[in-house]
C-alpha cells in the first residue's frame, strides 16, 4: 500500500504548468545542443532546500510518473520526497542504478558507475543526471570537444569532486552508452551530454 502523501511541508511547483515547463524543455534542450554554455531558467518553481531552483525545475521538466527518481543524501529530504511525487507523479528509488533521473550533490556519488549507463541495444534508456554544484563559473577549467561545440569551448564549474575528470573521460569514451550530466547552481543549468569530451587546462 502506498503511504499517504505529506502535504505539510508541500512547495508550489511552476505557475503556469504547460508555459513555464515548455520554457524549461526549450533551456534544456539549448543545453544539451550547445554543452558548456550556462542557461538560465527562466521559469523557476519554489525550490524545497536543499534544491537549487534550477535543480527544481530540472526535475519538474523531464521527470514523469514513468521516471523514478534517485535522490543523494545531500537532498533526500520528506519535502523533496512529496515535491516529486505530487508535482512529477514519481517516487523515489533506493539506488541509482534504478533511476531514470538521478539528483544529487558531488558528495553523493563516488563515480558515474553506479549511474544506469543504457543497454547496448536501448542505449536511449540510461539515466539523466542533475548535480548541484557551487557555481557555474570560477572554478578550475577545462575544455570542451565533440558534437555541439564549435572547435573546443571553455568551462570553469566550480565545486566538482575530486573523482570527476576521470570519470567523465570514462563516460564518455563508452559513448553512446553513458550519463548525460546537467550541473546546476542557483537559477543557472550547464548541459554535458555523454558524446562531449573533456581535458584539464
Amino acid at each position: 500500500m502506498v503511504a499517504p502523501l505529506d502535504t505539510s511541508q508541500l512547495t508550489p511547483g511552476f505557475d503556469n504548468a504547460v508555459l513555464d515547463a515548455q520554457s524549461c524543455f526549450r533551456a534544456v534542450l539549448w543545453a544539451l545542443s550547445r554543452p558548456g554554455m550556462i542557461q538560465e531558467v527562466i521559469a523557476e518553481a519554489p525550490a524545497p532546500a536543499p534544491l537549487s531552483a534550477a535543480a527544481a525545475a530540472l526535475a519538474l521538466t523531464l521527470i514523469d510518473a514513468d521516471a523514478p527518481v534517485w535522490l543523494g543524501k545531500a537532498v533526500d529530504t520528506s519535502p523533496v520526497r512529496a515535491f516529486f511525487r505530487f508535482h512529477c507523479g514519481t517516487s523515489a528509488v533506493d539506488v541509482p542504478e534504478a533511476a531514470a533521473f538521478a539528483l544529487c550533490t558531488p558528495s553523493d556519488l563516488d563515480g558515474f558507475y553506479s549511474v544506469n549507463p543504457g543497454h547496448e541495444e536501448y542505449p536511449e534508456r540510461s539515466a539523466t543526471l542533475g548535480m548541484m554544484v557551487d557555481a557555474l563559473e570560477g572554478g578550475d577549467p577545462r575544455l570542451l570537444r565533440g558534437p555541439g561545440v564549435d572547435g573546443e569551448f571553455g568551462i570553469a564549474p566550480r565545486g566538482l569532486p575530486a573523482w570527476f575528470d576521470e570519470a567523465w573521460a570514462r563516460n564518455s569514451s563508452a559513448y553512446p552508452l553513458g550519463v548525460d550530466l546537467f550541473l546546476t547552481a542557483g537559477n543557472r543549468l550547464m548541459g554535458l551530454p555523454r558524446s562531449v569530451e573533456m581535458r584539464r587546462v
